[in-house]
């Protein structure tokens, strides 16, 4: 069995996997002076908050129920 994380840094963040790939993502795009990557940041970022997140965030609410709901109104999504 597994259980909800709910401590370390899931306790800032529900995602602190894909907000810290998309901080090193911005990061490298600002050191390169990448307009274009920065252009192309917005659609990766729409892509993974409406369809990766919430597919995950909807597997999550089914297994663990209202404790992960408690969870989502605790803590934020990105930070």
């Amino acid at each position: 069995d597994s259980e909800l994380l709910v401590f370390g840094p899931y306790k800032f963040s529900r995602n602190p996997m894909y907000a810290g790939m998309a901080l090193i993502y911005l990061g490298v795009v600002l050191i390169l002076g990448s307009g274009l990557g920065l252009v192309l940041m917005l659609p990766l970022i729409w892509i993974m908050n409406r369809y990766v997140i919430a597919g995950e965030e909807a597997y999550l609410s089914r297994k663990f129920g209202s404790d992960y709901v408690e969870y989502q109104n605790k803590v934020r999504r990105w930070l």
